[in-house]
């Protein structure tokens, strides 16, 4: 009897690890750039650590669950990248679609025109946005989708893995509370815009990744997408109304999405489980 439980407590056991690994990777992190007194928004070591501690972690958490052959099947689900077009066209169509319909819907409310439509960065601005473009998806798709949605969901259905993800995802976005300059900044409707958005994206990503069969590819170009758009934006769409459009088009997505798949795999009704623990 015991054999038999232990696959079943085997992924939960592998995420509280995670879990554990994560939180003190982000904690600490978080500590040091306090006690260095410098923002939260100056690249580091530490914000290094933090960007990329959802990948770290689960590292980790299977190298002391299944050891190296682990870590190999882990990190080929890089390899997962062959499938159809469409799926890239909407991995990365939908996030510059979501960002130009928070603009025009910013010029509605102000009753004037954007500045503009698409904010391009300057050439000195360009190394300063490959860190989060790189960290957004190499340094957490790893850990989110690569590691917690296929782990959460052999024992629940994938929409209530996807909002789990989505959650701790949110939370862990919240670190820079944890500093001076950050936590006066943190307000609570940027809060709560943040768990709407990411909770929303959370079902849109596990689509992905399971509508694909584990394609680990495309949730990261699709998360490296968003990170572009945000970064074309104009600053006085985000930091108005436009930000909140954004959470809740990912939001409508996600409702969408549910509507028009299996809940309990989020691929289409009738296609089948969704994909194996990775």
């Amino acid at each position: 009897m015991a054999s038999r439980r232990a696959p079943m407590r085997e992924p939960i056991a592998a995420v509280a690890v995670w879990l554990a690994v994560l939180a003190a990777l982000t904690i600490g992190g978080a500590v040091w750039v306090a006690a260095s007194g410098a923002s939260y928004q100056d690249f580091s070591v530490a914000i290094l650590v933090i960007g990329y501690a959802p990948a770290l972690a689960a590292l980790v958490a299977v190298s002391v669950q299944r050891g190296i052959g682990g870590l190999r099947t882990l990190l080929g689900q890089f390899s997962r990248w062959r499938v159809k077009p469409g799926w890239y066209a909407v991995a990365v169509l939908a996030p510059l679609v979501f960002v130009l319909a928070a603009t025009a819907g910013v010029a509605l409310l102000s009753g004037s025109p954007p500045r503009a439509w698409i904010v391009a960065p300057s050439a000195d601005q360009l190394p300063a946005l490959l860190g989060p473009i790189i960290a957004g998806s190499l340094g957490e798709e790893l850990g989110w989708r690569g590691f917690a949605q296929p782990r959460l969901q052999l024992r629940q259905t994938a929409l209530a893995a996807a909002v789990a993800v989505g959650a701790i995802w949110a939370l862990w976005h919240m670190w820079p509370a944890l500093t001076p300059d950050g936590l006066a900044q943190l307000t609570p409707a940027d809060t709560a815009q943040t768990f709407v958005r990411l909770m929303g994206t959370a079902v849109l990503y596990a689509w992905l990744y399971n509508g694909t069969r584990g394609a680990l590819p495309v949730v990261l170009v699709a998360h490296a997408a968003h990170n572009i758009a945000i970064d074309l934006t104009a600053p006085e769409v985000l930091d108005s109304a436009g930000g909140w459009i954004i959470a809740g088009l990912y939001a409508a997505a996600a409702v969408l999405v549910v509507v028009l798949t299996d809940p309990g795999t989020l691929t289409r009704r009738g296609r089948g489980p969704a994909p194996a623990r990775s």
